[in-house]
C-alpha cells in the first residue's frame, strides 16, 4: 500500500470517528457547552479540524475558535453562559423619565378608591400615542405592556358578571377621582385612611364549605345535610378594617347581628388596639366604605354610632362611600376577603375560636399583617332614628356631593 493510498485511508476513518462523536453530542448543552464541545473535536482532529467541524456540525468557523480559545484561557473558564453585559438595554434604562411619565399618563384613567386597586381604561395603543405625541418618547405597545405588568403591577383582567343592572351615576368616576385625591392628601400628611367592609358572613357548625382539604381516603369529612335547621344558625360577621398605607389588616369577629354599631365598634377596637399607637398625633381619620350595608350613606345609625365614637376620643372622621355598584372595588373585598375565603375552604368552622384563628393566619401576597379579634358584645338591632336625634350630630356635608362625602366632628 502507497503512503499516499495509507493517508486517504487515515483521513477517512478520522473524519468518520469525528462525525460520529459530533452525533454523539447530546442535545441539552447549553450554547457555550456545545462551543466547547466542538472546539475539543476541532484540537482532537488536527490539521483542518476547524473547517472539518464546521462542515460536519454546521456551525460557523469563528465560533469554534471562540470555543478554542476560551480552552486555552484558564480565565475564562467560568460558570456564565454569555458576557456580562451583553444584549439591548431596556427602555426604562434607555429613557430614564420613561417609568414615571407612564405612570401620570395611566393615572388619568386609573379607576378606583385609591391607585393601588390598578384598573385602568386606556389602550396600551393609545399610551404609546400619547408618549410618542405628547413626550417624544417612541416605544413599542407591546414594551408599554410589559412595563405596566413588570413595573407598576398591572395585569390583563377577563371581563366578571358582577356589574349592577342599571344606570350609572353621572358623577360616578368623579367621585372616584375626590376619593384618590382626598386619600392622597391624608397619607401625605400622615393620617390614616382606611376601609371598612363587612366580610362574607360564615355559619358556624358542621356545615358544608366549599373547596376541598387532604384527608384519609374513603373517610370524607361528614356534615349536616341542610345549612338550616329548627334552631337558629349561628353565624360569625367579620368586618374588616384595612389600613392602606401601613398594609395592616384588623378583622372584628363579630357574633351577634350585622348592624352599623358593629361596623363603629370594629373601628372603636382598631383604634384602641392599633391606630392609637401607630397614628399618636392624628386627629382625623379618613374613611372609605361601601354605599350600602351598615356603613351605608343612607344608614343613620352608622352616622349617629360615628358621632359616640368622634366624641370619645376626641377624633373627626372624614367619610367618602363609593358609588352604588362598586363594592367590588372596596379594598377589603380583593385585598383580604378573597384570601380568607381561600384560606378555609373545605374546611369546618366548628366554633368561634376556629373562624377567628383562621382569619388572623390568613396569607396574603403582599406580605401584609392581618389581626383577628373575637367581638362577644350583642349588638342587638335599635329601632328607627328619628330626625330630631339626627339634627343633634355635627355631620358636615362636602360640597361635592354632600350626601356621599361628610365629616363628623366631636360635639364638645
Amino acid at each position: 500500500m502507497t503512503k499516499t493510498r495509507a493517508t486517504t485511508i487515515n483521513k477517512a476513518t478520522k473524519d468518520r470517528a469525528l462525525a460520529e462523536q459530533l452525533a454523539r453530542m447530546p442535545s441539552s448543552l447549553n450554547e457555550k457547552q456545545k462551543r466547547r464541545f466542538l472546539a475539543t473535536e476541532a484540537k482532537a482532529y488536527g490539521h483542518g479540524g476547524i473547517t472539518k467541524v464546521f462542515q460536519l456540525s454546521g456551525v460557523a468557523a469563528s465560533t469554534i475558535r471562540r470555543g478554542i480559545k476560551e480552552l486555552d484561557d484558564p480565565q475564562d473558564l467560568t460558570g456564565r453562559v454569555r458576557r456580562a453585559g451583553g444584549g439591548r438595554k431596556k427602555k426604562i434604562h434607555e429613557y430614564r423619565e420613561l417609568l414615571p411619565t407612564i405612570q401620570k399618563i395611566i393615572a388619568r384613567e386609573t379607576c378606583g378608591a385609591e391607585n393601588h386597586l390598578r384598573w385602568v381604561n386606556m389602550s396600551f395603543r393609545s399610551a404609546r400615542d400619547i408618549l410618542a405625541k405628547e413626550y417624544k418618547i417612541n416605544i413599542n405597545h407591546n414594551t408599554v405592556y410589559r412595563i405596566l405588568r413588570d413595573e407598576l403591577g398591572y395585569s390583563l383582567r377577563a371581563h366578571v358578571k358582577d356589574h349592577k343592572q342599571g344606570k350609572a351615576h353621572l358623577d360616578r368616576n368623579e367621585q372616584f377621582e375626590f376619593i384618590n385625591q382626598t386619600c392622597t392628601e391624608f397619607v401625605t400628611n400622615h393620617n390614616p385612611v382606611i376601609a371598612v367592609d363587612t366580610k362574607k358572613k360564615e355559619l358556624i357548625g358542621k356545615h358544608k364549605s366549599q373547596g376541598r382539604t387532604g384527608q384519609p381516603k374513603s373517610q370524607p369529612l361528614e356534615v349536616n345535610s341542610h345549612d338550616f335547621s329548627a334552631a337558629k344558625v349561628a353565624k360569625i360577621s367579620p368586618k374588616a378594617i384595612d389600613d392602606m398605607e401601613l398594609n395592616h389588616r384588623y378583622v372584628n369577629v363579630g357574633m351577634s347581628s350585622d348592624t352599623g354599631k358593629l361596623a363603629v365598634a370594629s373601628i372603636r377596637i382598631w383604634w384602641q388596639k392599633y391606630g392609637s399607637r401607630k397614628y399618636p398625633s392624628s386627629r382625623k381619620i379618613y374613611i372609605c366604605a361601601d354605599s350600602g350595608g351598615r356603613s351605608g350613606y343612607r344608614l343613620k345609625l352608622w352616622k349617629y354610632e360615628l358621632q359616640q365614637l368622634s366624641n370619645e376620643i376626641g377624633v373627626t372622621f372624614h367619610v367618602s362611600h363609593l358609588p352604588a355598584g362598586t363594592r367590588k372595588w372596596n379594598q377589603v373585598e380583593h385585598r383580604l376577603r378573597v384570601h380568607s375565603s381561600m384560606n378555609w375552604q373545605g374546611r369546618t368552622l366548628t366554633d368561634y375560636q376556629i373562624a377567628v384563628n383562621t382569619i388572623a393566619n390568613t396569607p396574603t401576597r403582599e406580605e401584609c399583617t392581618v389581626e383577628s379579634y373575637r367581638d362577644e358584645n350583642f349588638y342587638a338591632k335599635v329601632p328607627k332614628l328619628t330626625n330630631k336625634t339626627m339634627s343633634k350630630l355635627k355631620l358636615t356635608r362636602k360640597p361635592f356631593h354632600g350626601e356621599w362625602n361628610y365629616f363628623i366632628a366631636p360635639t364638645s
